[in-house]
């Protein structure tokens, strides 16, 4: 058996640290549950204009932790959120320790073609910080492009999207005001590609 490094003996005997972590996590995750009621508030109030799978339930949210994205902690908040087997509509807050907060729409399935062709036509009013996560696998958070790096031939292969917004681990980023700001940046961002035609 291996013997842990001073470095990672230091990590576990460090009780202080520990709790510190359990409590970021306690606070982190309270704030996702504040945000989700800003989210549904809004969503309940703007839904009527959109294009959704049928059975969406505005009211659908999720508030998660785990311990092992690529290794690192991360906690996320779903609202809304809509995942069936063919199709995903959902709007993911998800902090990633270590990495980024991220703010994006996931979406698949039958309503993704209107989607990429509003996108498409109006790429270029859309804000240029805007990112789609390009991994060919939906789980995947490390490789947000700009749009403006990813040519419409590249848009239309894919057959799921995650657009919106990476930003930095500080503190305003990861405050609760500066999650409800930035989440409600990034939807305001992007749902005017989901408003029916």
């Amino acid at each position: 058996m291996k013997a842990l490094s001073s470095d990672q003996l230091d990590v576990v005997c460090n009780r202080s640290w520990l709790q510190a972590k359990a409590d970021a996590t306690v606070t982190l995750t309270a704030e996702l549950h504040t945000l989700s009621e800003v989210l549904r508030t809004e969503l309940a109030r703007r839904v009527g204009e959109w294009d959704v799978p049928g059975g969406f339930d505005a009211s659908a949210f999720q508030v998660a932790r785990g311990e092992s994205l690529e290794n690192l902690p991360y906690q996320y908040l779903d609202c809304p959120r809509y995942y069936s087997r063919d199709e995903i509509f959902s709007f993911r807050v998800l902090i990633w320790w270590g990495k980024a907060v991220n703010h994006c729409w996931v979406v698949k399935g039958e309503r993704l073609g209107a989607i990429r062709e509003r996108l498409i036509s109006r790429r270029g009013e859309m804000d240029p910080e805007m990112c789609i996560w390009a991994g060919s696998d939906l789980w995947d958070w490390s490789a947000p492009l700009p749009l403006s790096q990813v040519d419409d031939g590249e848009l239309r292969r894919m057959d799921f999207f995650k657009i919106g917004f990476s930003q930095p681990l500080t503190a305003p980023h990861l405050s609760a005001t500066g999650l409800q700001a930035d989440a409600l940046a990034a939807w305001g961002a992007i749902v005017p590609l989901f408003e029916s035609d």
